[in-house]
């Protein structure tokens, strides 16, 4: 994920998935587009059963990365349809 942040802060293209296990169903799919001008985020929950199944789509033109004591956590703004300040597709991973 940092990789492609990097790479989009170059205005360079990059794709990645992110599949989130969960306790007892299925998992949670992150894909994540970008051609270095706009990021297609999109949060696939139709696997989890005990999710509302939704898959939710994001075009927007930020990628955010925010350091926090545990863990670095991404997401999309200036999004198609919302609000430029609305945070959406958000993702954590835990430092190390």
């Amino acid at each position: 994920m940092n990789t492609l942040y990097e790479r989009f802060l170059e205005h360079k293209g990059d794709y990645l998935v992110v599949v989130g296990p969960t306790i007892d169903s299925g998992p949670v799919i992150t894909s994540i587009n970008s051609n270095g001008k706009e990021i297609v985020w999109i949060n696939d929950m139709s696997r989890d059963a005990y999710s509302n199944g939704a898959i939710e789509v994001y075009k927007c033109e930020k990628l955010n990365k925010e350091e926090e004591n545990a863990r670095t956590v991404f997401s999309v703004s200036i999004c198609e349809g919302y609000l430029e300040d609305d945070i959406k597709g958000y993702i954590a991973f835990p430092k190390k």
